[in-house]
């Protein structure tokens, strides 16, 4: 059993065995060509609770890559459990298949009541970009980079506590854009430990960093040197640095083509 939630990796060995439960899941059993495949299925059943998902695939499917392309669009915190379940009926096995468990760490309801209290003080207007920055400065207003609350990592963090960490204030930036119809997605980088946001607009990626932006200091100032950069400006800056397309990490071209199957699905 493999255990993702945010920067922790831990493998557990052990199978369970719950094979009454997985019956009842039968809803949620499927066969998948990729981990694109499967990330989609989890965001097209999520919803509040504990979600489920047993599978089969001719692909292999690495947990990790997977966790970061849910983790890309999901709006709250979550772990996941990954590993093999056997499926039982009258005390015998019939098979061994592979499952996902997605657990959420904060309440979905809770997010979506305030980012609706939110969106009223957004920028009501056709341009994308003036929402984005809009989207950007109420969040660098109103948070203040800190990890002492168990939420810095949620999007609560930013919503409720007013401090967060770079995975609070994207996970916050990925519901306010969603809200207001713009595709927005959290970029992962394990080689500088940071998170920030990519935005589609006008058939381009385009990036924000609230945190990066977000002066220290708390004098009230809003920066936008990070914000609506594209990958030229922002490689520019000799801030960001892409993780390479591993087995446990996911370069911007992975990204972008995971996006693209998003975008496909729900436009």
């Amino acid at each position: 059993m493999i255990l993702c939630s945010g920067c922790s990796w831990i493998k557990r060995e052990e199978t369970r065995a719950v094979g009454k439960f997985i019956e009842e899941k039968a809803t949620h059993f499927y066969e998948v060509e990729d981990e694109d495949e499967l990330a989609i299925l989890v965001l097209k059943n999520f919803d509040e609770e504990e979600l489920q998902i047993c599978y089969r695939s001719k692909n292999k499917i690495q947990p990790y890559r997977l966790y970061l392309k849910i983790k890309a669009v999901l709006p709250i915190k979550f772990e996941m459990e990954s590993g093999k379940i056997q499926m039982n009926m009258r005390d015998e096995i019939i098979e061994s298949v592979d499952c996902i468990v997605i657990r959420p760490l904060e309440s979905h309801h809770e997010v979506k009541q305030i980012v609706m209290q939110w969106a009223n003080e957004l920028e009501n207007s056709r341009d994308q970009e003036k929402v984005v920055q809009s989207i950007h400065d109420l969040i660098v207003k109103r948070t203040h980079y800190g990890m002492e609350k168990d939420t810095a990592f949620q999007a609560t963090g930013v919503f409720k506590d007013n401090e967060a960490v770079c995975e609070g204030y994207s996970l916050a930036f990925n519901n306010l854009a969603s809200s207001m119809h713009i595709p927005s997605f959290m970029i992962s980088s394990n080689t500088i430990n940071h998170a920030w946001n990519m935005v589609y607009i006008n058939g381009e990626w385009l990036f924000v960093d609230c945190t990066w932006d977000d002066p220290i200091n708390g004098d009230g100032t809003v920066y936008q040197n990070y914000c609506l950069m594209n990958e030229e400006e922002m490689m520019e800056t000799e801030r960001y640095q892409f993780d390479e397309n591993t087995e446990t990490t996911l370069d911007l071209k992975e990204y972008q083509k995971f996006a693209e199957k998003v975008l496909l699905l729900f436009e």
